[in-house]
């Protein structure tokens, strides 16, 4: 078995606060929802351990879709302020029975929401095969942090989730801010502007997004997906190493003392990162795999996870996945050697091939192919060869000179929060260039 991943729900929530058909008047004055013939009532309670009050303007909401993908049909949904009630709050919500059957695998989810507070969700809880009256039992409101919603982006430090509440689309920004959002014409993907504020945009472009929050333009953004298998990570005082695979986990702790073998991970992904957890009947082991750039603690080397690992209520930190990823699979547009920009217009290129260890690319005259390798603690480029056409310019001429003379000097790399490369030669940055 490999990691399970849970499916990402996006929750859209309900909108009612009066009596309708098929709600009768307690002789308190109080409602109840009475199922008519087509309908079944599913009901429940909202709460969460934490001794923190709801604000007086949260909003109890709950939905019913037909299934947990982001497409999924909304096919009930409620709204209730709660005006100083504090949980647990019980819910009831009537579904149609015909659209539950023809679901493919309908699922609820409750949430609290406020203007002054973070937002609080709980797990997707699947209604397949429920044709009667239900009671759903106590169900735990968290963080978004905390539970798979939405679609999940980090933004440099910044973390944004994409879906949508109620009846639109939204984006919620580290994991308070829920600005609603509308759709607008784009060339590609799919762009979104604020309802009320048109200097918020979210434009998607299948695992990246562009993303403005009240006129400030945040770092790119990547989705937030499981890593690859198998995945390793690492970390210091005391030295410990986890390898996360198909089949099992193994963790190397406290230099090599304590040895784990766990079954395979399931993987839940949040705003917060990817939470792997894996147990046996002695230990219970949680890692959490945030996508940022991480730098060992000795060598200084970037890595491109930040990884945390919770065993039997203790915390280590470390950094995971390959450093040479960072560098590979695309090819980065330089814009300045030795502090001084590109001549514009010209192309001027660093191509890193995974494949034998290579680095191609332009100089804007010529091309250029050499070799490169990643140590433990440093980075060398070179011997570095290239074609022999003369430059059009004697700038450009001059810049190829730059080029040339830098990167076989370079032994070191690191990625800024903009993810732009930078190639460094004795902690100096000689060329700095963008995906």
């Amino acid at each position: 078995m490999g990691i399970n991943q849970r499916g990402l729900v996006i929750v859209s929530l309900l909108l009612i606060t009066a009596c309708d058909p098929g709600t009768e008047a307690t002789s308190s004055g109080n409602t109840i929802n009475v199922a008519a013939d087509d309908e079944v009532v599913l009901s429940g309670e909202l709460f969460y351990p934490e001794r923190i009050a709801l604000p007086d303007d949260s909003i109890l909401l709950v939905e019913v879709r037909s299934d947990a993908s982001p497409e999924a049909s909304l096919l009930a949904d409620e709204r209730e302020r709660l005006e100083g009630r504090q949980v647990p709050i019980a819910f009831q919500l009537r579904v149609g029975k015909e659209e539950l059957a023809e679901a493919a695998n309908p699922v609820l989810r409750g949430a609290i929401i406020s203007a002054s507070a973070s937002f609080r969700v709980t797990e997707a809880v699947s209604l397949e095969n429920i044709a009667a009256d239900t009671d759903l039992g106590m169900q735990r409101l968290q963080s978004i942090s905390q539970v798979a919603f939405g679609t999940p982006f980090r933004c440099g430090p910044r973390s944004v989730v994409f879906g949508t509440i109620g009846r639109y689309a939204r984006l919620i920004v580290d994991n308070e801010d829920i600005i609603d959002l509308e759709p607008t014409p784009a060339a590609s993907g799919a762009r979104f502007i604020g309802q009320e504020d048109s200097e918020t945009e979210f434009w998607s472009k299948g695992d990246q997004a562009m993303v403005s929050v009240r006129g400030t333009e945040l770092p790119p953004c990547h989705r937030i997906v499981a890593p690859s298998l198998p995945f390793a990570a690492r970390g210091q005082e005391p030295a410990w190493h986890l390898r996360v695979g198909d089949q099992s986990v193994i963790l190397r702790a406290n230099y090599g003392q304590q040895q784990l073998h766990l079954p395979a991970a399931t993987a839940t992904v949040t705003a917060a990162g990817v939470n792997l957890t894996s147990s046996n009947q002695d230990h219970e082991l949680t890692v959490l795999v945030v996508p940022e750039i991480c730098h060992d603690s000795m060598s200084g080397m970037p890595f491109p996870y930040s990884v945390s690992y919770r065993l039997d209520g203790v915390t280590h930190t470390g950094c995971g996945g390959e450093t040479r990823s960072l560098l590979t699979g695309r090819s980065w547009n330089v814009l300045e050697i030795d502090f001084q920009p590109v001549i514009e217009g010209s192309n001027v290129s660093i191509e890193f091939l995974p494949e034998d260890s290579r680095v191609s690319g332009q100089t804007a005259c010529n091309r250029f192919l050499g070799g490169f390798e990643l140590g433990g603690e440093a980075m060398t480029l070179g011997p570095i060869a290239t074609t022999r056409q003369a430059c059009l310019s004697e700038n450009l001429n001059a810049q190829e000179q730059r080029l040339l003379q830098a990167l076989p000097e370079v032994n070191g790399f690191d990625i800024d929060p903009d993810g732009r490369l930078l190639l460094m030669a004795d902690g100096v940055v000689r060329i700095i260039a963008e995906p």
